[in-house]
This record gives structure tokens, C-alpha cells and sequence, in this order.
């Protein structure tokens, strides 16, 4: 009947706008997290850290251990598998 045809089609569309609405305030709510560094212009000086390696490798420490290249990092996989599930762990309310 008509009746039961506007009730589905009413029950689809509330189901699919709640879902849009949720994508919506999870994206709003991430803009509003990264919003800080979005056009962040300072730049970071290593100096500090350049330093402790030289004083560690005089005192020959092995500096593999402590990993002070973070070209060595795959940030594709920190983001995917670190960052982004963390963050939506811990960081975006639900």
C-alpha cells in the first residue's frame, strides 16, 4: 500500500541521514582538531638534538638504538596504522 511505501522510503531516508550527519560531525570535529596546524608557518630547530648525537657518539653510545633519523620513519604506515586510529580512539568525541 501507499502507507507502508512512504513509511520505508521515510525509514531509508532517516537512516541515511544519520549516517551522512555522523560523517559530517566527524569531519567537522577533525577540522576543528587540526585546524592549529593547518597553516602553520613555524619552522622547528634540531639543534639541541643534532648536538646530543655528537656528545653520544663521543661517549660511544650506539645511536642505532636510540633512532634519531626520522627519515627513517614510514609515515604512510604511522599515520594508517599509529595516528589515525589513535586519534579516533582517543581523540574525536563521540
Amino acid at each position: 500500500t501507499l502507507c507502508r511505501r512512504i513509511y520505508f522510503v521515510a525509514n531509508v531516508s532517516k537512516k541515511i541521514y544519520k549516517n551522512l550527519n555522523r560523517k559530517i560531525n566527524l569531519a567537522i570535529q577533525l577540522a576543528k582538531l587540526y585546524e592549529p596546524y593547518t597553516f602553520f608557518l613555524g619552522s622547528f630547530n634540531d639543534g639541541n638534538l643534532v648536538e646530543l648525537q655528537r656528545v653520544a657518539e663521543e661517549q660511544g653510545i650506539d645511536l642505532v638504538e636510540f633512532n634519531f633519523d626520522s627519515e627513517s620513519i614510514e609515515w604512510e604506515e604511522y599515520m594508517m596504522n599509529i595516528h589515525i586510529p589513535g586519534l579516533l580512539n582517543y581523540g574525536i568525541k563521540s
